[in-house]
Formats: structure tokens, sequence, C-alpha cells
């Protein structure tokens, strides 16, 4: 399974070693380079962007499972099976979901605050949670909230 947001695509250019790839391999899950685009609009400006090594293609039928609403993370049934196997792939994904033009017209920034907020609201949330609060606070220009959060965040881990 390849896991894509709707913000995202593959880059194209690439089918023969996925294609090796399927039909070979015995890694349970692949972490693949995320590239995130920011900036006002399109075209993307390819010096900004950042790149994130996630967790994207995996194999199917293994039990994997997304652990929260929003910055879904997989994870594995019993983390330590050693028979779960992971490894890199060299296919980029191409994130578009931090262009200002799009997160303005979808609501985003709002979107996402909601969604954390929920999470944060679970005693058994991932610590990343506060984390996310403090980044949405910060791009909301919130800064004293942001610091609180990162704070939190830092305090639990």
């Amino acid at each position: 399974m390849l896991w894509l947001d709707a913000d995202e695509e593959l880059e194209t250019g690439h089918e023969q070693l996925l294609m090796e790839v399927l039909k070979n391999s015995t890694t349970t899950m692949y972490l693949m380079p995320v590239m995130n685009y920011y900036g006002e609009s399109f075209p993307v400006d390819r010096e900004k962007a950042f790149i994130y090594y996630q967790p994207r293609l995996f194999q199917n039928h293994k039990g994997i499972q997304f652990y929260n609403r929003i910055h879904e993370t997989p994870i594995f049934p019993n983390p330590h099976d050693s028979s779960y196997t992971t490894d890199y792939l060299e296919i980029p994904i191409h994130h578009y979901g931090y262009i200002d033009k799009l997160t303005t017209k979808r609501n985003k920034a709002e979107r996402n605050l909601q969604l954390i907020q929920e999470e944060y609201k679970n005693p058994n949330h991932s610590p990343w949670i506060e984390y996310h609060l403090a980044n949405e606070y910060y791009r909301r220009g919130d800064y004293n909230k942001a610091f609180d959060y990162l704070n939190e965040f830092v305090f639990l881990n």
C-alpha cells in the first residue's frame, strides 16, 4: 500500500524501481523522502522546501495501523517483532500542503488546529501533539501559546 495525502504526488520517472520493489521485496515498510514545499503560490520554488523521510509504502495484511487524526503515524501491531523490517526507498513524494495559496483556500490552519486540539484531549495522546500545537500557534503569531506548548513537549520528552 502506498500512502499519499490529497496534496501530494509521487515523482514520475521511478516506475521501474517501484515495480521491482513491489515484486521482489520482503520489507514490511519503506521510508520515502517527502519534499515539503512552502511559499506563497505556484510554481513551487525548489529552494523553499524541507525534506522528511516518512513511512509511506507498506506491505498489505501486516496489521499496520495509523495513530492520530492528523500527522498520522503508522505503527506495527507488535513493534518488538523482529519480522517487521524497514528500509529506504529513494522515490520522492512532493507535498504541496504548505503553499500559502492552498492553505488559505482550504482554511488548513484552522482545520489542523481543531484536529490537533481534539487529539490533545485524549489523555493517552502522543507527546508530539504538543509539538504540533506549538507549530500551529507559532504559524498564527501567538508566540506565547506556541512557547507554552513547546515547553510542554520538551518536558514530556
